[in-house]
């Protein structure tokens, strides 16, 4: 087993696929610098040490420190090396030296709300529209006439750009909404035409997109918000409850329609819901697939706040973004991370002693910060 300096890139039992994204990595060594990659397969772990900045936050979401490793069970092992690759093409940063000035691009972990991002971001269909103002990319679901009701295309797009961001240094915040009159009317139930539902679920033409899409936003390092306005029914709510945090307004409708039409949850209803609103209410959202507005939303704890009107959600949520990008980026997804502790079921004397254990160090603006204190 060696190392990657220079875009010079080895591995032990490389798959072909693997191989061929580390010929990729090797052609774009002018964008790497001095970059050191170590991977050690086994048959029932991958183990990665980097000194990538980003790597340590898109790959081990804070639990990889400097010289440190990170494994991941067997069936993650793949997207653990496809994340890798991605990270290390668009977005590493050394720091192999410490010394550094703190102000190097190499260093640079504090707040962006100044920052533009040097990346080129394009939707990867048209159902999907993209946005970057200084440290915040705005996804909006771009199917307006059809209430932006989701395809395959536009979950397989979701997943795209939220790696694409995760691996992006500049950019602090993810804004999910929806062009048009609505976030999004759930599924597009004519892509299931045709098909033969069993035991209720509409199948992998649709689950598997979901989950690679939910996925993307529950590990990206950085927080993504969900602004929902005009509708939020079934799967666009999965997908919006995957989210940090759900802005809306007072007359939005929500709700979870699955008992209505025969199909049982697959893109995680019955948990995120539960752990929004807690399981009684979750079941009597669920098992009467009744329609409740913004302002219940709020309530119950599906969103954080509803909004009179999209002109007032639209410049809070603005004005959000903003607050986050202004802090300490690295802090900002170590703090994402220690919160997931909460949703790994863990025992709380358990969890605090994790809490404490995890180590962070890509925070690297801590004395500059508290010195303007």
């Amino acid at each position: 087993m060696d190392s990657l300096v220079l875009g010079h890139f080895e591995i032990t039992e490389a798959k072909p696929s693997l191989s061929q994204s580390c010929q990729r990595l090797d052609e774009k060594t002018e964008l790497l610098g001095t970059l050191k990659v170590k991977i050690v397969e086994t048959k029932s772990s991958t183990t990665i040490w980097s000194n990538s900045i980003r790597a340590q936050q898109a790959l081990a979401r804070g639990s990889l420190s400097s010289g440190g490793t990170y494994s991941a069970g067997a069936q993650d092992r793949e997207l653990a090396e496809a994340r890798l690759i991605e990270t290390l093409i668009y977005g590493a940063r050394t720091i192999s030296d410490p010394s550094a000035s703190s102000n190097s691009p190499a260093h640079t972990a504090g707040g962006r709300a100044g920052m533009l991002s040097a990346m080129n971001y394009t939707a990867p269909t048209e159902m999907l529209a993209v946005q970057v103002d200084k440290a915040v990319l705005t996804i909006r679901l771009n199917r307006p006439e059809a209430l932006n009701a989701f395809r395959p295309e536009m979950l397989l797009g979701l997943e795209s750009l939220a790696q694409q961001a995760d691996a992006d240094p500049e950019i602090s915040v993810i804004v999910l909404e929806g062009e048009g009159r609505a976030f999004s009317a759930g599924v597009d139930l004519k892509v299931l035409q045709g098909i033969d539902p069993q035991g209720g679920k509409i199948g992998d033409v649709f689950d598997e997109p979901a989950r690679r899409a939910y996925l993307a936003i529950r590990r990206a390092s950085c927080p993504v918000i969900a602004k929902v306005h005009g509708a939020c029914f079934t799967g666009a709510l999965e997908i919006a409850l995957h989210c940090d945090f759900i802005f809306t307004t007072e007359t939005t409708k929500f709700g979870d329609t699955h008992a209505k039409f025969g199909l049982r949850p697959t893109w995680g209803m019955t948990q995120t819901l539960a752990e929004a609103v807690g399981i009684r209410r979750a079941k009597e959202l669920s098992f009467s697939a009744r329609t409740f507005l913004g302002t219940e939303a709020v309530e119950l704890g599906v969103a954080n706040a509803a909004f009179a009107d999209k002109a007032s959600l639209d410049a809070r949520v603005a004005e959000l973004a903003q607050q986050i990008a202004a802090n300490s980026a690295a802090a900002v997804s170590a703090i994402k991370d220690l919160y997931a502790l909460s949703q790994d079921g863990h025992g709380v004397e358990l969890a605090l002693e994790k809490e404490l254990g995890r180590e962070y160090s890509n925070i690297l603006d801590t004395k500059q910060r508290l010195a303007g204190f």
